[in-house]
């Protein structure tokens, strides 16, 4: 199936779309306020050790310490860090080189991991690795030997690799290459961890834009669409150097059009908001995302015999066995997943169900693991949380918002004023606006995002008078033209 990487790119916020299909499959957004930590290498100080969790807190300069299980403590020589007692492995007020592998979630702390990984588009490079893998997705048992070969030559005792399934499609000289690129980032940053004092940031890793293009370019990639002529030419000069078999895929589109206007892209993005999805037959999902994991009801129509009930569920079943992976991927659904499929009779059902959820999920970018079905028919999965999902980052929990459970935040909200305000003043050029919203966007447009409001009105030479209005609920905003 052919696939589009849509980047649409404002002042304040940059989106990156994954697009299969014409469906939206994935999105990144990053904000200017919270940009992504993963990948960040901070020189850290230990500020305390929890024996009773097994776990220790680390001073990494963040507004929150971050978390370091004994899991994550462990050098790559000890197999099972939770067979360790965290006191073992580090000790309160010690420097540590650790590296950020979850961003803050919530009132939660980054996650940090002492075994340090840096990602170049082929490999991935472990200082301390002390071996070398390969993804269990590349089955070419020729191109496994080669590349598992170059590697090793090319690494020294102490160090490791994991090679990825797109390095198929690379030469030798370019895997070589950009190993050697990464062994030099590597020294750098020891270079850097020697120059500064704990808490600091050592290494930053690539923005959302150009992490994407590394590793989410594959030959099915059809076209990189960009809105902003600036991020077009760092990004397509990034895959002039990197990755130049893409760099003729990329395609301009100015103002007033974006990245996103082909594809709807923003009511897909709207429907992420809503805990129910329809399936082909008629049946749905509902995802409910609780604090503690999230739960899926899976739903079907009426049937009007034993025959067509048996089919029935069936087919709604595998059916939403595509579609909840998929939507644990859009939405960026982690932690433990309980599934409640329609109840099934018998065991062969079951086990086709079983196998069709787990090959929709062997393509997730993130690490999947399954059950089997329980005695009450429930099925438990856990998928490998990096960063807050959709819901939980642009939402915050309602008292009244018509059984969602959950509204926008006044920041998302403040978002897409602004976002409007871009588009309308692009269209319309030359008039000014009244924007009229909630009193909490209001203060959000008048404070946190009062530079992005400037920057708009003197890219477009026009003025905006913002106006709150008690009456409006949150999520509600107008724009009266002068």
């Amino acid at each position: 199936m052919s696939q589009d990487i849509l980047i649409n790119v404002f002042p304040w916020e940059t989106r990156v779309a994954l697009v299969a299909g014409g469906r939206l499959r994935e999105l990144f957004v990053e904000r200017q306020r919270d940009s992504s930590l993963l990948g960040n290498v901070y020189l850290g100080r230990v500020t305390k050790v929890l024996t009773s969790v097994n776990a220790a807190f680390v001073d990494c300069g963040l507004e929150r310490s971050a978390f370091l299980s004994a899991g994550d403590a462990r050098p790559y020589s000890q197999q099972d860090g939770n067979k360790y007692d965290i006191s073992e492995l580090v000790e309160e007020g010690r420097e540590l080189l650790v590296q950020v592998i979850t961003d803050p979630i919530g009132d939660k702390g980054a996650r940090i991991c002492a075994r340090i990984s840096l990602s170049g588009r082929n490999l991935v490079f472990l200082p301390k690795g002390q071996k070398v893998s390969i993804s269990r997705k590349l089955i070419d048992v020729e191109a496994r030997q080669r590349l598992s070969k170059l590697v090793e030559d090319g690494i020294a005792s102490k160090e490791g690799a994991i090679i990825r399934t797109i390095a198929k499609e690379a030469d030798s000289t370019t895997v070589v290459e950009e190993l050697r690129d990464l062994q030099a980032r590597w020294s750098k940053i020891l270079v850097g961890a020697n120059k500064v004092r704990a808490p600091s940031c050592v290494e930053m890793e690539l923005p959302t834009v150009l992490r994407n293009l590394r590793d989410r370019l594959v030959p099915s990639i059809d076209s990189i669409v960009v809105d902003d002529s600036e991020m077009f030419s760092v990004a397509r000069n990034f895959c002039d150097r990197f990755i130049p078999d893409f760099v003729e895929r990329f395609e301009l589109r100015l103002p007033p059009e974006t990245a996103f206007d082909d594809y709807e892209i923003e009511e897909q993005i709207e429907n992420m908001m809503s805990p129910e999805v329809n399936l082909p037959s008629g049946g749905s999902l509902f995802i409910e995302e609780t604090q503690s994991m999230t739960v899926i009801d899976v739903n079907t129509g009426r049937f009007s015999n034993k025959a067509s009930r048996e089919t029935a569920v069936l087919r709604t079943n595998m059916e939403a066995s595509k579609e909840i992976a998929l939507q644990l991927q859009l939405r960026n659904i982690g932690g433990i997943i309980i599934v409640d499929f329609i109840n099934m009779r018998t065991l062969e059902d079951r086990s086709k169900v079983l196998l069709k959820l787990k090959n929709a999920v062997s393509a997730d970018t993130a690490h999947v693991q399954l059950t089997t079905f329980s005695d009450f028919g429930l099925l438990e999965l856990t998928r490998r949380r990096s960063r807050s999902s959709y819901l939980h980052g642009f939402s915050e929990w309602c008292e009244s918002c018509e059984g969602v459970g959950r509204i926008k935040t006044a920041h998302t909200v403040a978002i897409e004023v602004l976002r409007s305000l871009w588009v309308r003043t692009q269209v319309e050029p030359g008039h000014n606006f009244s924007v009229f919203a909630a009193p909490e966007v209001v203060e959000v447009l008048n404070g946190q995002q009062t530079t992005a409001l400037k920057d708009i009105e003197r890219r477009s030479a026009v003025s905006f008078n913002i106006v709150s209005n008690a009456n409006l609920e949150r999520d509600f905003f107008e724009l009266v033209r002068h």
